[in-house]
């Protein structure tokens, strides 16, 4: 999900330089004594059904993989998810659930990571082995199991490299009917089991199945084709079914409606280039069909993250809970157990600690093993923080050549010395210590005092693990207010210090577009950023510098033509109005955050900035408290554990 493609680092890059731009120039929850009654009157209630909810196995056949240690398998290695031991962590969670007593699993698509015919086969036979237990399965199609595009061909790594094994790109002709046999078919039949065969009703990979004496489950693909106006109806007409059959309709799809991660859906837009790898097509309009039918629930995965978001109907008046869950072989290793009782819905949050021992794979060796065994959590976490150091530290060339093509432009030659910059500038401080404590002279704390500011205090020692930090509480549903607190801080001292460092390593020295900025302005200016947060724009030149990177021409195309210098106030106000529109075209009000006069003149006020833009309280408010919200408790349903009564709609956090 986020490996670093060109179009995605393009992005990033194009975001970083308007945030340089920019800092250079629900219902409320009950009271915490009453926190626990509506949880202790759900479980008083007699179960009408109990449901595990899993999301994003990625199931890789240990038979497909020769060693983890093999150079082919170096790319898979190195992902967020932990393949070589997917079969296990699998497996585990199954045993565990057929021993909680639950009846019923709903998995909400990518069960395989790619369309090898082993992956679905070997799952389709654990979940034959759960449903011999008595309990019933229900799946729907992820993108990695059923969209018809490169990337999700079937591969075995061995140590002499890959080799291709039979998948669902191996298309064939059916003997007896002579149809194609397709993705999509093949899909299905291997599934069959688990969905279609229960069904009341099959449309394509949709289908509605009941679930127990009193709900209805209906299941959407929106992975094989964006979801047309036609299966929009048809989900509409399925849950008005459901309710005149006084059946409670529940709704399953691989991708979330919408609005997934509050205000950090716009931020994860941006940096995929298409709104639809995130969510599902047709957003407004399948919230409004399906809420206005009376659909109240639908169980959501895709984005490997515990999130909760309540999507309301253009009116306002009806409302939608989109209940997204984490994937389970990646941090942090969990899946949803899922109550509703005649008043009550009561989510929880069931986490696999260890793993079965007997279910690891034989190619792994004595030590991997003993990794593992000391528990998943950690296992997973060093996964995360391997994943992170190879894409900034270990395999960067590629972000090194947008660095370039964004400071020098595409094409460019690098003059001697730009490399060195690169490293030391920016990508040296992913792994630079935060404190003199570990690094010395050389750590951001000792650039920090360079310019006269203090660095908050963490218990974090550098960037790498500051972000692995805030990756684990989005992926895991952030409610620890405290823990988002000191990462949001350091987020903010992180930006400002590689801000300071490019400046201090010369950034202005590469090109001759660029203005020579005297040695005391940029004191001054650095010192300001670091100590109070705030930037002299105007007389400063680094404005003027800023405009002058190549990546804000394509910007310009977005979104409106900066002037070249910025020399006048005049020029400076006229900035400003132009830096509103790209606010509006990015959901952010910038305007408040450049410090202004106010004149009456012939008796009409007129308004003058003074060249200071507020740097540190348009993060806190603009980024921080928008953008990152999810980190913190805010307000909507809580991510992991929730009680909601069904007669009012009223929810509670579950401590």
């Amino acid at each position: 999900m986020l490996a670093m493609k060109k179009k995605t680092m393009r992005s990033i890059i194009s975001i970083t330089a308007l945030s340089l731009a920019i800092c250079l120039i629900s219902p409320t929850l009950t009271a915490c004594n009453n926190q626990t009654t509506m949880y202790d009157n759900a479980r008083a209630e007699e179960s009408k059904l109990d449901v595990a909810l899993l999301s994003d196995l990625h199931y890789v056949s240990p038979s497909l993989i020769e060693s983890p240690s093999v150079e082919s398998f170096a790319e898979k290695s190195n992902d967020l998810k932990t393949f070589a031991i997917s079969s296990a962590i699998i497996q585990t969670a199954l045993d565990n659930i057929v021993e909680s007593g639950v009846k019923y699993i709903f998995i909400s698509g990518d069960l395989s990571d790619s369309h090898a015919l082993i992956n679905h086969t070997e799952l389709a036979d654990l979940f034959s082995q759960v449903e011999s237990k008595g309990i019933q399965v229900f799946v729907a199609p992820g993108n990695h199991d059923v969209a018809e595009e490169n990337g999700y061909e079937g591969w075995r790594y061995t140590s002499i490299g890959t080799e291709r094994v039979d998948d669902f790109y191996n298309q064939c002709v059916d003997n007896e009917t002579g149809d194609d046999i397709t993705i999509k078919s093949q899909f299905k039949e291997i599934y069959n089991d688990f969905g279609y065969s229960e069904a009341i009703e099959v449309n394509g990979l949709n289908y509605v199945a009941n679930v127990g004496e009193n709900y209805r489950l209906i299941v959407l693909d929106n992975c094989s084709s964006d979801l047309t106006t036609d299966i929009v109806n048809w989900a509409e007409t399925q849950v008005k079914d459901a309710i005149l059959a006084d059946k409670t309709p529940l709704m399953m799809m691989h991708k979330p409606i919408d609005n997934i991660f509050d205000g950090l859906a716009t931020v994860m837009n941006l940096v995929t280039g298409d709104s639809g790898k995130l969510t599902t097509a047709q957003p407004t309009l399948l919230t409004n069909k399906l809420a206005k039918a009376g659909l109240k629930f639908v169980f959501t995965g895709h984005n490997h993250a515990n999130n909760i978001c309540t999507l309301k109907t253009t009116d306002e008046t009806e409302t939608i809970y989109d209940i997204m869950t984490a994937s389970l072989t990646q941090v942090d290793n969990s899946y949803r157990q899922l109550r509703f009782s005649e008043n009550y819905f009561v989510g929880t949050i069931q986490t696999i600690f260890d793993v079965n021992e007997e279910y690891l794979p034989e190619y792994l060796n004595a030590t991997e093993k003993e990794d593992i065994l000391q528990g998943l959590k950690l296992y997973s976490y060093d996964q995360m923080e391997n994943f992170l150091e190879n894409i900034l530290v270990t395999n960067n060339d590629t972000i090194k050549n947008f660095i370039s093509e964004a400071i020098l432009g595409e094409g460019v030659e690098p003059p001697e010395g730009f490399d060195a910059f690169v490293q030391s500038g920016i990508l040296d401080l992913a792994t630079m210590p935060f404190y003199r404590s570990k690094g010395g002279d050389a750590s951001i704390e000792a650039l920090y005092e360079k310019y006269g500011a203090t660095l908050p205090e963490s218990d974090y020692e550098n960037v790498l693990q500051l972000v692995a930090a805030a990756m684990n509480q989005v992926f895991m549903g952030g409610e620890s207010k405290e823990g988002s607190e000191s990462i949001i801080s350091m987020f903010d001292a992180t930006i400002k210090a590689i801000i300071v460092n490019v400046i201090d390593k010369g950034l202005f020295t590469f090109s001759d577009k660029f203005l020579t900025i005297p040695e005391e302005e940029m004191y001054t200016v650095c010192s300001n950023l670091l100590q109070k947060g705030e930037f002299e724009l105007l007389n400063s030149r680094i404005l003027n510098n800023i405009l002058q990177l190549p990546v804000m021409t394509e910007l310009n195309n977005l979104i409106a033509v900066f002037p070249s210098y910025v020399v006048s106030a005049e020029e400076f106000a006229n900035f400003i109005s132009t830096l509103e529109i790209a606010g509006i075209l990015l959901n952010m009000e910038l305007e408040p955050y450049f410090q202004s006069t106010v004149e009456t003149i012939d008796g009409e006020e007129v308004k003058t900035y003074t060249g200071l833009f507020y740097s540190d309280k348009c993060l806190e408010e603009q980024f921080f408290d928008g953008a990152v919200k999810n980190l913190v408790d805010d307000g909507d349903i809580p991510d992991r554990y929730f009680a909601i009564d069904l007669r009012t709609f009223e929810y509670q956090k579950i401590n």
